[in-house]
């Protein structure tokens, strides 16, 4: 998803204008020089009327003082935070910030890239607790049921069969080029892979 290409109106800022020289201009796309975490800057990109404000300096302190500002000061309903050192994701969710941490995505997603299988993470929710999985059928699991797959420690969310997607009964037979689409916690996914052997 782009959001560009939404029906969004996005306000950028940075404290060094140089950035925005080599950005291209959008025209839901707003830039603006400043701090931050300065009130009036925020306010100046009308933070009182925004949906989600996302910090992703370089520093896990401006990152976490701007998310809490968001938070606390503006009521923001939506508000995430990049975090380098995640060490302290948990505090900030307790705190009512989504966190991301680039580097951790990052292992994560060259690893999954390297491993490329059969399965796919689409979605991490949380702080990578469960995630969403896109698996092209083995056949060990053609003719089985949806239960089956289920008592392999997952959620079946979706079947997409014949370009057409549906939610599955806990009775319905797994067929021959089913993708299926999965909700399994981080901790059981090893497990769920060598259930599958992949």
């Amino acid at each position: 998803m782009d959001l560009r290409q939404e029906a969004n109106h996005i306000v950028a800022i940075d404290s060094n204008p140089k950035v925005f020289e080599t950005m291209p201009i959008y025209r839901n796309v707003t830039y603006k020089v400043g701090v931050g975490f300065d009130r009036d800057v925020l306010e100046s990109a009308d933070i009182n009327h925004a949906d989600a404000v996302v910090s992703c300096t370089d520093s896990d302190e401006t990152n976490a003082l701007v998310a809490r500002i968001a938070r606390n000061l503006f009521s923001v309903p939506k508000v995430i935070a990049r975090l380098y050192n995640n060490k302290n994701a948990s505090i900030y969710t307790m705190l009512g910030i989504q966190t991301i941490s680039t580097t951790e995505w990052g292992t994560r997603r060259v690893v999954k890239l390297l491993n490329a299988s059969d399965l796919d993470s689409l979605v991490s929710i949380g702080n990578s607790d469960v995630e969403i999985i896109k698996i092209h059928i083995p056949p060990l699991l053609i003719g089985k049921t949806i239960q089956t797959l289920n008592s392999m420690g997952v959620r079946v969310i979706s079947i997409m069969r014949d370009n057409h997607a549906f939610i599955p009964a806990l009775g319905t037979l797994i067929q021959k080029n089913d993708v299926v689409y999965v909700a399994v916690e981080h901790n059981d996914l090893h497990a769920f892979k060598n259930a599958l052997g992949l």
